[in-house]
């Protein structure tokens, strides 16, 4: 069994998802699939996809009708790994993040860390994410989400438990806020990588 399974949902994303699977493939961590969930792109970027000749790549296709959810949803049901890994198509990780995620894998359920934003310009202009200064669970709920999905590995076991992304229409783009929300309040064991 693979340690993590990479979800990447994808819609036109011709322009960045080369990008985006060549940080995975460059993991100096190895134990990893990538399941890459397309809602019928019509841009060239599932010919991208199919160039790859890497039998960790697997691609499945779907109409998630504006529910990003349902195509993460979609990759956590085809996943073969204990960890699920979110990935956005216009995001790239670096070299060491699954290196470093599998170090605290024993100690927590939903792993996550800062990310740096990156203008047109390839300058780094900002940063996402940051330690809780308390219970992760009542932070979230008091300041709002502080975890970005490309950041986030979160035990495969617990997604299941609190039965996956929310699909409702009523909460497409905070799905994931709601995600994090249920894990903190079923579990306490979420942590930040120091070192990341």
């Amino acid at each position: 069994m693979v340690m993590f399974s990479v979800i990447i949902p994808v819609y036109n994303s011709v322009w960045c998802i080369k990008k985006c699977i060549d940080s995975v493939l460059n993991q100096t961590y190895k134990s990893f699939e990538i399941i890459v969930i397309d809602n019928y792109s019509n841009d060239g970027t599932f010919d991208i996809i199919q160039d790859y000749q890497d039998n960790r790549i697997r691609v499945f296709k779907i109409h998630n009708n504006g529910i990003i959810a349902a195509s993460r949803n979609k990759g956590i049901k085809e996943a073969q790994g204990e960890w699920i890994c979110f990935l956005d198509s216009d995001d790239w990780w670096t070299r060491n993040k699954l290196e470093e995620c599998s170090r605290l894998t024993e100690d927590y359920d939903l792993i996550y860390h800062n990310l740096r934003g990156v203008t047109a310009k390839g300058e780094r202009c900002f940063k996402l994410g940051f330690p809780p200064k308390k219970d992760v669970y009542v932070q979230i709920l008091s300041t709002g989400n502080i975890i970005s999905n490309s950041s986030a590995c979160v035990r495969k076991s617990v997604l299941w438990e609190i039965g996956l992304l929310s699909e409702e229409l009523t909460i497409v783009g905070v799905e994931d806020c709601d995600c994090w929300v249920r894990i903190a309040a079923a579990k306490n064991a979420l942590g930040l990588s120091p070192k990341y």
